[in-house]
């Protein structure tokens, strides 16, 4: 087989049980149920942090969350830490990516055309761009009203965390003037829209502001992103392999969605949170529409790119991979947002078609999102550095094996995560620990820590094992 094109197409805070493949919640996904019929759906895939910059770092260098250098938000990657991308260059593919990567967290320097660190992290072209909050606190210099006001009262590690930074970073009750600070910040400011834009956000609970932005559709984050990775697709040299990563801003909070994107969820009614008494049925029903809506409209743009690559000649020789960097709690447990260690915030959607890969397959296989590195550089027939953690699931898409790890885990500050794809045990710093079986227990509300100590032992020890080989 020749060296396939590979295509990335990954969201930000998509929970896999708001895919139509994988759930009866009411969402729509035409575009990604396609993929999914043409190829495997994993329905066991967790992302080793489930938080922004560390999950992306762990994807890009191939590693676990223990050695890839990226423990929080709060941490750049590494600029002399290899990264498959860079391997992918090396070896004569013209690597592209656009939208938010994610790999300079901390510090808001994408340049207003987003190129600012991508040859260094390994990319031919692209377009690092602001993601949703980011791109107001830099054109701000201050935390949205909306997002402190909610931040303040997280409860435990996280919410001491946040209250520590807003200390440090100021938040104020009014909205300053605006002036761009990356590349989409750039075309708002062009099109008369930025500052319209700051206001609408600046006063949005992350949740609860579920009113439609006043952004035209063209204008939208997600589908400005796609525009840009369409705009270099539909430039790349033909003959040369080509890899390309689409990083949409959404689903994650705010849930500002369009005023098209509003109106065609409003006769749609979504089932509660789980253990949840923080809002009303109503008030989660607003919030889960709008949530389905940015997935809806990322399924759009999926569409847009297999379009693409069909007028392109190029569907028989692309890899094709939707994912996400980590999942959403949407109120279950009264929690919100990631970054805690219950499934819907560390399990992640995971579907792969493409040449010599199995079609219309649902997959049980324990997988790290961080294996994706490892999958690409074997696509492209390239040996995976021996540092890598990742680990390619090749054999499992070629239909050759079934299962690909006994365990995976995820962790982040202070607790850590082994599944092995019934029990999953977690351990805080602060000596908490416990065990959902989630086969019986698919929501996590029953500890059976005192009933299954050996089990508890065991997977402890794996995690052991894990961090030891980190080092």
């Amino acid at each position: 087989m020749n060296q396939p094109n590979m295509l990335l197409l990954l969201s930000d805070q998509h929970r896999p049980d708001f895919l139509t493949i994988n759930s009866a919640v009411p969402v729509r996904n035409p575009n990604i149920a396609k993929l999914a019929s043409q190829g495997v759906n994993f329905t066991n895939a967790v992302c080793a942090s489930p938080t922004c910059a560390p999950s992306r770092a762990c994807l890009a260098s191939g590693m676990s969350y223990h050695r890839a250098g990226v423990p929080s938000n709060q941490f750049n990657y590494p600029l002399d830490q290899p990264t498959f991308y860079g391997i992918l260059r090396d070896a004569g593919y013209h690597v592209a990516g656009v939208g938010k990567f994610d790999l300079h967290k901390p510090e808001f320097a994408w340049g207003l055309d987003g190129s600012h660190l991508l040859p260094e992290w390994g990319f031919s072209e692209g377009v690092d761009s602001e993601g949703k909050i980011d791109a107001i606190r830099a054109v701000t210099d201050a935390w949205p009203l909306g997002y402190a006001e909610f931040y303040q009262k997280k409860r435990g590690r996280i919410g001491e965390y946040m209250t520590k930074m807003l200390a440090n970073y100021p938040y104020r009750d009014h909205v300053p003037t605006a002036a761009a600070a990356g590349p989409y910040t750039a075309y708002l400011e062009s099109q008369g829209l930025l500052n319209t834009h700051v206001q609408d956000i600046w006063f949005r609970h992350p949740y609860t502001s579920t009113a439609p932005t006043p952004l035209p559709e063209d204008a939208y984050g997600d589908t400005w992103i796609a525009n840009e990775g369409l705009r270099l697709l539909q430039n790349f040299e033909s003959g040369k392999p080509w890899f390309l990563q689409v990083n949409f801003a959404g689903p994650h909070d705010p849930l500002d969605v369009t005023e098209a994107m509003y109106h065609r969820w409003r006769e749609v009614d979504f089932e509660p949170p789980v253990d949840s008494a923080e809002f009303d049925r109503a008030t989660h029903n607003e919030i889960r529409r709008n949530y389905a809506a940015m997935i809806e409209n990322i399924d759009t743009q999926v569409g847009r790119y297999l379009e693409l690559l069909g007028r392109r000649g190029e569907m028989d020789n692309t890899i094709i991979i939707y994912a996400s960097d980590h999942g959403e709690m949407l109120g279950d447990h009264d929690l919100w947002m990631k970054s805690v260690p219950y499934h819907p915030s560390i399990s992640v959607p995971l579907v792969i078609c493409g040449p010599n890969v199995l079609q219309n397959v649902v997959s049980d296989a324990l997988v790290s999102l961080h294996d994706l590195a490892a999958t690409f550089l074997d696509y492209a027939s390239l040996a995976v550095p021996e540092a890598m953690d990742s680990m390619s699931l090749q054999p499992v898409l070629a239909g050759e094996q079934t299962t690909h790890r006994d365990i995976v885990f995820s962790a982040l500050l202070d607790w850590e995560a082994a599944y092995d794809g019934r029990f999953k045990f977690i351990q805080y710093e602060d000596g908490k620990k416990l065990l959902f079986d989630l086969q019986e227990d698919p929501h996590e509300t029953q500890n059976l820590v005192g009933q299954q100590p050996e089990l508890c032992l065991q997977l402890a020890q794996a995690i052991t094992d894990m961090k030891r080989s980190a080092t």
